[in-house]
């Protein structure tokens, strides 16, 4: 793995409901990078992806993304896992899923 000073960010496919309010994805073991914040995306209906890096700044730890409603607390799915490609896939595919869900409640 490089830093992100080298590398591109890893592309996510996500719908066009999707915003990222911020942060992208860096397949890095890099230290500065793997911190608390590392991307934010907000879905329609009060629906956001929170991706952190746990414990913060420790290569040895792994990637959390956390789904929920308005407040952190009013979590809805977690993944914890090491793979970034993994947690790519698994941002995509909420924000798709959702995406979908929310156009036929709203239709």
């Amino acid at each position: 793995m490089t830093s992100p000073t080298t590398t591109k960010p890893l592309t996510l496919n996500l719908p066009p409901a999707a915003k990222v309010l911020y942060g992208e994805l860096y397949d890095t073991l890099d230290p500065a990078y793997l911190t608390q914040d590392i991307l934010h995306v907000e879905l329609p209906g009060g629906i956001y992806i929170d991706v952190s890096w746990y414990p913060e700044h420790e290569p040895s730890g792994r990637w959390h993304c956390r789904v929920f409603r308005g407040e952190w607390e009013n979590n809805l799915a977690d993944l914890y896992t090491r793979d970034i490609h993994e947690a790519g896939r698994f941002i995509e595919e909420v924000s798709g899923a959702w995406a979908k869900v929310y156009q036929s409640c709203d239709a």
